[in-house]
Parts: C-alpha cells; sequence; structure tokens
C-alpha cells in the first residue's frame, strides 16, 4: 500500500473509533503519518484532551485497530498543544 492507501486506512479506523470519543465528550484528528517510522500522529480534542487516561485509550484501543488495518503502525503519538 502506498502513502496514499496508508492514509486512507488510518482515516477509515479514526473514523470508525470517532463515535466512542464523541461518547465521551471528545475527539481526535488525524496530524500527519510518518511511514518510514510507523508513526501516526493524532490530535484530542474535547474532553479527551488533558485526559488522564487518553494514553492508554490510544495504546490499548486506537492503536491495535489501526494495526489490525495497516501492520506498519508501530507507535501512537498524542500531538500536544503548545501554550505560548
Amino acid at each position: 500500500m502506498g502513502k496514499d492507501g496508508d492514509l486512507s486506512a488510518i482515516r477509515g479506523v479514526l473514523k470508525k473509533v470517532s463515535p466512542y470519543l464523541v461518547g465521551h465528550g471528545g475527539g481526535l484528528s488525524l496530524v500527519g503519518w510518518q511511514p518510514r517510522w510507523g508513526r501516526v500522529i493524532i490530535k484530542l480534542s474535547g474532553a479527551c484532551a488533558g485526559c488522564p487516561l487518553a494514553g492508554l485509550t490510544v495504546n490499548l484501543y486506537l492503536k491495535k485497530e489501526l494495526q489490525k488495518k495497516l501492520a506498519k503502525v508501530k507507535e501512537v503519538v498524542i500531538k500536544e498543544e503548545t501554550v505560548e
């Protein structure tokens, strides 16, 4: 699968898990895909941003769902908001 196919697969998984997060008052969006490292970068929003359980949700649920569709996913990184 090429980069466009990878992105399509990633977006499909994010769309699938989105209702779960929305049900908890949050959401997520894709920031980037770094295929060389197998790294998916996401941004959390709403109640998910800053939630102490967000890391668990990402690593125990989202990462596994992504790996089912795209075996080359090695990690999911949460992009933190920076305050200036």
